[in-house]
């Protein structure tokens, strides 16, 4: 018999548990207590799985550029540098980061459709084309996920776009 590796073995553990969570959100009757939930499963996850010097929280992501009123993204999970300052919205949970401070956003989603995968390439592309003035090197981006607990969506094939 093959020994399972420590990592792997802890991360598919981790994926079951994710699963049974979302069973618990599914079985709620409305869309924004099943989301919400979700949400928090995965901001726990990545709060459990990252150094200390990172944070995870939920917010806007906003740069030099911003004028007051501008539309802004809400954006689900938010990985960002704890020692940069960041503008307390509601709570803990919710705040506007600058965009230099950012190292990942996670958009979650109940039901990934083309849609709903539209519409977070675009809140994507609209992050990574925030103005950072800190890091102006050409290799630093903000990385940007999807994670999806059902999907109706098919993926395009890269260069078919």
């Amino acid at each position: 018999m093959k020994p399972e590796k420590y990592l792997k073995s802890h991360l598919d553990l981790i994926e079951q548990t994710l699963v049974c969570r979302s069973a618990v959100a599914k079985s709620l009757g409305h869309p924004v207590h099943k989301g919400t939930l979700r949400e928090n499963f995965i901001r726990e996850f990545v709060a459990g799985h990252i150094g200390d010097d990172l944070g995870v929280s939920s917010g806007e992501i906003f740069d030099s550029e911003r004028i007051i009123g501008d539309p802004a993204n809400q954006i689900d999970v938010v990985i960002y540098t704890k020692n940069f300052p960041k503008i307390r919205i509601v709570s803990e949970e919710i705040n506007a980061f600058m965009c230099e401070s950012v190292h990942a956003i996670i958009e979650v989603k109940s039901v990934l459709d083309e849609d709903e995968l539209d519409k977070a390439y675009t809140v994507a592309n609209r992050i990574c084309s925030l103005n950072n003035e800190y890091f102006t090197q050409k290799n630093w981006r903000t990385w940007c996920y999807v994670v999806a607990f059902e999907s109706k969506a098919t993926l395009p094939k890269w260069g078919k776009r």
